[in-house]
């Protein structure tokens, strides 16, 4: 089904997190009078860890409130539907392509139909695994996931005080990049979240007020030049990758960057070309500064942490940072979140993922044998396939999202994300997954900015990887083979029977994952939500193979 190849890294041992209170009454200043505001979240919170069914009922309970007098609740026949069984009985898992007629629909401007909550807008998917879709946007749902948010920042108070002392650089598209027929914004959930974050919060950010700019490159270079006037210190955004491009511009641009930050204007290199408009709405927000010696992002900014997607082949980024940024930055998942919603809150840097969110939506877990379990009723150590109920109308809804139990705090289970379910590289039955390639390399290579496995097929078919290296390339492809079987016994087993042949390795022109995230922008994708390509689909690789070296 959709689980098959991760039962190796699934059965890795799993640390059960006992430490509560998560949110002590003592700390930091600015972390007290924090919690003090979101005391009454935090104590609800606190108590869903204890009792998660209670708070998952009162989540079903919101949801059906809003949705039984719809077009899709009388499909269902939800009116006398009260318990979670009987909702389980009532409606069956869905996948994207189930709800899309009613999602048209209200993208049409038809109400009542997924929820009797007005829908104020709507958030995109990144596309990972096909056309972007539409998710609704309500009030409920939105709140649902600013107080996961409110919460997660509260938990970065207590462990790093002192970013309240200085800036936060934070990389998110825009929540309203285009509009439907009847007006209502289309954009990314990042983007959403951080104009639902208190304008406290928002005033912090190096980039607030700052326009839009369809320019890649210029937007590029624009933003780095307003975040190296200021103290950052912290660096958010959802992909590492991101944090990893924008390092490398930064020594791109430094003969650049260097004259505009001593002088205090915005006019060289890629600033030349931006327009007058622009240009004036900046200016007032630039200063002169000295440059620095040396241009790592640990050495330029006083980072406290850094904030981002850190499971499945994320990690493979993540562990690359040490060197990439000059320093050991500590580093904060930002959360079990799509666009979908926010899942699982990252609560402290020595936990693998984070802890269910009970207050958010209805959450279950599909089991490799297609059992449905509540959380729980989880057991540390085994994946599961998320699926959620929404409050904006999205009823047990598949999200093709593979995840790990690695604990609990009480009776509530911590998860850690593995991967986008159905990704994955399988020719004679070895099912490598996005995070098993992805660990490999983590292994045995350095240097390199970004790789893409697919099936190279044939009498004995293998494994073909595109590398991009920052340097000179490297031969790889045994250490890399080897590295693989350690990490999946399916492969390891093919590779002994000779079923499979050994990896393969080609080389691509630099820029390629530059060129690849540009492309997935146009087809859709928002700039800051583009995913690492570490297992591509046949367009992906259709358009990767044309930059192979030779």
């Amino acid at each position: 089904m959709f689980f098959i190849g991760l039962s190796i890294k699934c059965q890795l041992p799993a640390v059960v997190h006992m430490k509560t209170p998560l949110f002590p009454h003592i700390g930091p200043r600015n972390y007290r009078l924090f919690r003090l505001l979101l005391i009454r979240q935090v104590r609800a919170f606190e108590r869903s860890l204890i009792e998660p069914q209670q708070a998952q009922q009162s989540v079903l309970g919101a949801v059906l409130k809003n949705v039984r007098p719809t077009v899709q609740g009388k499909h269902f026949s939800l009116s006398n539907v009260r318990t979670l069984e009987e909702f389980r009985q009532a409606v069956p898992i869905q996948s994207y392509r189930d709800i899309e007629h009613w999602v048209e629909r209200v993208v049409k401007g038809e109400s009542q139909v997924l929820t009797k909550e007005k829908i104020t807008g709507f958030v995109e998917t990144s596309g990972t695994q096909s056309k972007p879709k539409l998710i609704p946007v309500t009030k409920s749902w939105s709140t649902g996931v600013r107080n996961a948010q409110l919460l997660w920042v509260l938990a970065l108070l207590r462990d790093f005080p002192s970013i309240t002392e200085r800036d936060v650089f934070h990389l998110v598209s825009s929540a309203k990049e285009r509009r439907t027929i009847g007006g209502l914004p289309i954009g990314a959930n990042t983007g959403r979240m951080v104009d639902a974050l208190p304008k406290g919060f928002q005033q912090r950010f190096v980039l607030a007020g700052v326009p839009s700019i369809e320019d890649v490159d210029l937007r590029h270079y624009v933003q780095l030049r307003m975040a190296l006037q200021q103290p950052v210190g912290m660096w958010v955004t959802a992909n590492p990758s991101t944090i990893a491009l924008y390092t490398r511009k930064m020594k791109d641009y430094r003969q650049y960057l260097e004259q505009d930050l001593v002088q205090g204007t915005l006019q060289h290199g890629p600033a030349e070309n931006l327009s007058p408009e622009i240009r004036a709405q900046l200016m007032p927000k630039l200063h002169p500064v000295s440059t620095p010696s040396i241009w790592t992002p640990a050495r330029v900014w006083p980072l406290s942490v850094i904030g981002c997607w850190t499971g499945g082949p994320a990690k493979w980024f993540v562990e690359q940072f040490p060197s990439l940024l000059g320093g050991n930055i500590p580093v904060r998942d930002v959360g079990i979140t799509a666009s979908e919603g926010f899942f699982a809150i990252p609560l402290s840097s020595d936990w693998d993922g984070g802890v269910l969110w009970n207050h958010g939506e209805l959450l279950e877990f599909q089991s490799e044998t297609g059992e449905v379990y509540w959380g729980w009723e989880l057991e540390v150590g085994k994946c599961y396939q998320l699926i959620i109920t929404a409050r904006n109308g999205l009823l047990r809804y598949a999200m093709k999202d593979t995840v790990r139990v690695t604990g609990f705090v009480q009776n509530t289970p911590i998860i850690a994300f593995v991967g986008k379910s159905g990704r994955f590289l399988n020719a004679v039955g070895e099912k490598v997954t996005e995070e098993q390639l992805s660990l490999a390399m983590q292994r045995v290579a350095t240097g390199v900015i970004g790789f893409t496995g697919t099936i190279q097929q044939g009498e004995v078919p293998a494994i073909k990887v595109l590398v991009e290296w920052e340097n000179e390339p490297c031969d790889i492809a045994f250490l890399l083979d080897q590295a693989l079987q350690a990490v999946s016994v399916e492969y390891q087993s093919k590779r002994v029977s000779q079923r499979l042949g050994m990896i393969q390795i080609q080389t691509v022109r630099k820029g390629t994952y530059a060129a690849f995230r540009n492309w997935r922008i146009v087809e859709g994708a928002s700039f800051a939500q583009v995913k690492d390509c570490v297992i591509a689909t046949d367009a992906e690789w259709d358009f990767l193979k044309q930059f192979v070296v030779g």
